[in-house]
């Protein structure tokens, strides 16, 4: 979110430009200047954040780009690990049957003649 609003998003989309030589145009330098400062702070703003764990193992990566691809690659492994299915909504309430209904008898929080509390201690 940060990356589009601070215009940074083209590191993520650009490969990095090739490393200047001593004959480059202004415009070349220009260029890869402009990528190598965005990409800094793309770096440092993901970085910052991810949690601790994982912000760790990406240090090392040199790039953004790198490092949202390393977590893509993250998300299918564990998206192909759980199978690929999400929770289903009919699955969570199979096998609970229906509510029990409270009994009369004395209140939980005054300890009066009513209704029961509708929960275990």
């Amino acid at each position: 979110m940060i990356l589009v609003i601070a215009n940074l998003r083209f590191v993520l989309i650009e490969e990095c430009p090739p490393f200047l030589t001593q004959n480059a145009s202004q415009s070349v330098r220009d260029a890869y200047d402009r990528w190598t400062k965005a990409n800094d702070k793309a770096h440092i703003h993901i970085l910052a954040s991810m949690s601790d764990i994982l912000s760790r193992k990406r240090e090392i990566v040199v790039t953004a780009r790198q490092i949202m691809h390393s977590l893509r690659e993250i998300s299918k492994k564990i998206h192909k690990n759980k199978g690929g299915k999400g929770k289903d909504p009919t699955a969570a309430a199979e096998g609970k049957g229906k509510a029990k209904v409270a009994t009369k008898g004395k209140r939980f929080h005054c300890n009066m003649d009513g209704q029961k509390r509708n929960r275990p201690k």
